[in-house]
């Protein structure tokens, strides 16, 4: 089977209603219908930014979900670890790379997950979009969609206009992407099952085919005639892969900028300073996918941090990093829930470099790379 096609669904409604055909919509929704799996965890719009993880296994709620939501950001490998019975999610790379490191420690068991990766090229938090949306004088009400390409927001009106707007000049008011977004290099999901992400052509989706798993569904959904596919030009795929070099070299330059080459005395100096304003609330802990301990060793209780003080002994923050570094996919959960707002996933994302550099791991690719750990 060819890995890349074009796909769309022949349900009128589904395919109108889905930003690029409706493929994943009406895939999720077969799955369910012909008990391949038993749950979908994907995530369904709301008003004003909202949104909302939904685990449902009800084909119709399915096709209330969709579209892409280029503000979610629910954390997908938390609520994976949760659900013992066969289950299809859609994710982006980071969500994927973060079940794919749970697996390799029994936390998840991947032969029942099905995952469908959404390409992503960036996620804005819901404050900072509703500031830009506030800059470009644009109504909430009065938007379809909004998507990044390339270098520019591509914000989609339901009148049929389209704001266009330079990354650019976003970053210049201090309106961009999240931090760990920037650095990302992996906006196409092969880690998954099935990388789905925007075609050339209006209401069709570009898939690239990436395990046995995701060659089988197809199979099946073309038998139940549930979806049409076409092959993709040469002039398509040479567009997407331009694309992903594009975003690939832009995260080199971010992780350049924010990994900068500084003296012991300089990274000291910044860190611990960061550190002083640690208020011990345990949210970076909490929220991160790779974390899945039950008695955490910084635990009050246990004897290496001591408690009832703020703030805590580095020895908090340094043992976070040395258990995360070899993991870290750059999800960037921490850094998003910190209330003093220290840029933790820089630190985590800059010593998994470093692990990558020397022992060759990258975290969450594939299940047959073992973490530096575990190797024997």
């Amino acid at each position: 089977m060819n890995n890349y096609f074009l796909a769309w669904v022949k349900d009128e409604k589904i395919r109108e209603k889905g930003r690029c055909g409706g493929f994943i919509t009406a895939l999720l929704k077969f799955m369910l219908e012909k008990n391949i799996v038993d749950y979908v965890l994907t995530v369904k719009k709301g008003e004003n930014f909202k949104y909302t993880p939904i685990l449902t296994s009800n084909p119709e709620e399915v096709v209330e979900c969709s579209g892409y939501i280029i503000y979610a950001t629910p954390n997908i490998a938390k609520l994976v670890m949760n659900v013992k019975e066969k289950i299809a999610i859609v994710c982006k790379s980071c969500d994927a790379r973060a079940i794919i490191e749970l697996a390799k420690r029994n936390q998840i068991d991947i032969e029942n997950v099905f995952m469908i990766g959404l390409e992503c090229k960036g996620t804005f938090l819901p404050t900072i979009l509703e500031k830009i949306l506030k800059n470009l004088k644009i109504q909430k009400e009065d938007v379809r969609n909004i998507e990044i390409l390339k270098d520019e927001l591509l914000v989609f009106l339901k009148n049929g206009d389209t704001i266009k707007t330079k990354l650019e000049e976003l970053e210049k008011m201090g309106l961009s992407i999240r931090e760990n977004c920037k650095r990302c290099e992996f906006i196409i999901p092969r880690m998954c099952d099935l990388a789905c992400g925007r075609s050339t052509e209006d209401k069709t989706t570009f898939i690239e085919v990436c395990s046995k798993k995701g060659e089988e569904i197809i199979k099946k959904a073309l038998e139940h005639k549930i979806i049409e596919l076409k092959e993709v030009s040469e002039a398509e795929i040479k567009a997407k892969k331009e694309e992903e070099k594009f975003a690939k070299d832009m995260a080199k330059k971010w992780q350049d900028y924010y990994f900068k080459n500084e003296s012991l005395e300089e990274r000291r100096d910044f860190w611990f300073g960061m550190f002083n304003r640690c208020i011990k609330c345990y949210a970076c802990r909490d929220v991160c996918p790779i974390c899945y301990c039950i008695d955490c060793i910084l635990n009050p209780w246990r004897p290496l941090i001591e408690g009832g003080k703020v703030p805590p002994s580095p020895s908090f923050h340094i043992t976070r990093i040395i258990h995360v570094a070899e993991s870290c996919v750059n999800c960037g959960q921490c850094q998003d829930v910190c209330p003093v707002e220290i840029p933790i996933s820089r630190i985590m994302h800059k010593l998994n470099k470093a692990v990558q550099e020397k022992w060759g791991y990258i975290p969450g690719i594939s299940l047959d790379d073992k973490p530096p750990t575990l190797q024997e």
